[in-house]
Parts: structure tokens; C-alpha cells; sequence
């Protein structure tokens, strides 16, 4: 049988390299045992930051490897593939989709590796975020509470910003009108918070001040 390797990106929100989701380690043996009875014998690399698969593919190809499979998202595939052709060796490429990353735009994948809530007098929210998938840029609403209107824009997306501070400034007046129609009224307060209750992964983020100023600043 030729070498066989499976390369797994844990799904995570990553607001630091190393973060992962547990759950997937745990399941791994059963999932595996399933996998044998389907292609025999093989090797298994777990990624553990950013641009590790692309790593591991490229050294697993230049080693013999002839076919590599990668277990995760878009982006874990996407490294895996340049990995190989990084290696300039004859193998191939196989892909079992697993990514489960945060994305707002579905209930079920509704989280975010940092989010900035301000909410309003008249119970109006706009929130921002960081998220594993949505492109940066996004306006969409995210309410889920009755009688509560939530608005988001992803600020952050992805990976490839990790470990370093980041800036971010908005208008929150523009941006109440843009959303909602209407002259914003009084902040009522703020709310810095992670989720990762849908996906089941884990995220780790910091946040500096927060300021409020007049736009005419």
C-alpha cells in the first residue's frame, strides 16, 4: 500500500496560535478506526498554528508520501496544497472537509474570536467582530433576541492577523444611520465578549482601551 498521511487542522477560533478544539482530539480514535476500515494503515500530523500544514505536507512529500489528505476547511487545504507543490514532488492531494470555524451568518456556527457590542438606549446594538470566516466588511444583522435589533460588521477575518494588536476605529454615528435609517441615539454601554458555544472551540483574545470621542476630534 502507498504511505498515506492525513493532515488535521482542529477546528478553532484562533485569536492565538496553538488554540484548539478539544472535542476533536477526543473523537479522533474513533473516527480514525472508521477511517482504517476504509484505507488501511496510516500516519497522522495534528496542525498546531497557522501555516504548520503547508509544513508538514511540504517535509511528508519530499519523504515519499503519495497521497496526503487534508481533514479541515478552506484554509487548511489551501495550505496543505501549496505545501506539496512547495515540495516539487509527485503526490496527491485528498480532501475530507471538517471545518467547523465561527460564522456569524449561520446560527449554528455563530461565533467570534473578539466582539465589541455597543448597545443603545432605544435597545438598537452594533457589534464587532472578529470572525473565522465571514470577509471583512460585512454588514449583516445577527439578532436573535426578540425585541432586540442587532447589527454586526466583521472587522477582523481568518488567521493571518494573529498575535499582534490591531487597531480599530469607527464611527459608531455613521454607522447607526447606515444600518438603522435614523439618527443614533445615547450609548447606553459597551460589552467586550468571545463565543465559541456553537462550534465548541475555544478562542483567546485581549483588548486595550476603548474610547469614545467627539467625530469632530
Amino acid at each position: 500500500m502507498r504511505p498515506l498521511l492525513f493532515l488535521l487542522a482542529l477546528p478553532a477560533l484562533y485569536a492565538q496560535n496553538g488554540t484548539a478544539d478539544g472535542a476533536t482530539r477526543e473523537n479522533w480514535p474513533k473516527f480514525a478506526s472508521d477511517l482504517r476500515t476504509h484505507f488501511g494503515s496510516f500516519s497522522v500530523s495534528f496542525t498546531e498554528a497557522p501555516g504548520h500544514a503547508r509544513e508538514l505536507a511540504a517535509e511528508a512529500a519530499k519523504q515519499g508520501t503519495k497521497l496526503i489528505i487534508a481533514c479541515g476547511g478552506d484554509g487548511t487545504i489551501s495550505e496543505v496544497a501549496n505545501g506539496i507543490l512547495a515540495s516539487g514532488r509527485d503526490a496527491e492531494l485528498g480532501i475530507l472537509p471538517s471545518g467547523t470555524g465561527g460564522d456569524f451568518r449561520r446560527s449554528a456556527t455563530d461565533d467570534q474570536a473578539a466582539q465589541v457590542l455597543v448597545a443603545f438606549a432605544d435597545r438598537r446594538i452594533l457589534t464587532y467582530i472578529w470572525d473565522s470566516s465571514a470577509p471583512k466588511g460585512v454588514w449583516q444583522s445577527a439578532s436573535s433576541i426578540p425585541l432586540v435589533r442587532i447589527f454586526a460588521l466583521v472587522c477582523r477575518s481568518g488567521r493571518e492577523e494573529l498575535n499582534q494588536w490591531l487597531p480599530e476605529t469607527h464611527n459608531l454615528g455613521e454607522d447607526y444611520r447606515k444600518v438603522y435609517g435614523r439618527p443614533p441615539v445615547r450609548v447606553k454601554g459597551i460589552r467586550l465578549q468571545i463565543n465559541s458555544q456553537h462550534t465548541g472551540s475555544s478562542a483567546e483574545s485581549y483588548f486595550g482601551d476603548i474610547s469614545f470621542r467627539s467625530a469632530q476630534q
